[in-house]
């Protein structure tokens, strides 16, 4: 299994986020800001550390936290998917 490669600016996720700049973390992991390249869109992109994603438990809650975020409208809160 090979390591992932280290997150820098320009790096294609997917095959379709490219990576902007880290942005100011306030949580678990590391944010990037991201350009989604099939939708021509500005996005954030959320990294979990290994430590975390490997817990049941924290994958089981931060997944539980994206689809109430998806949810989210308000003119103040940048829309997420």
């Amino acid at each position: 299994m090979s390591a992932a490669p280290p997150l820098a600016p320009d790096l294609v996720l997917d095959g379709r986020y490219r990576l902007i700049e880290p942005v100011t973390d306030w949580g678990v992991g590391e944010s990037w800001s991201a350009r989604d390249t099939t939708e021509l869109k500005r996005v954030t992109v959320k990294f979990l550390p290994p430590v975390a994603a490997a817990g049941r438990r924290t994958t089981t809650a931060f997944q539980a936290l994206a689809r109430r975020l998806v949810k989210l409208r308000h003119r103040g809160v940048v829309e997420t998917r």
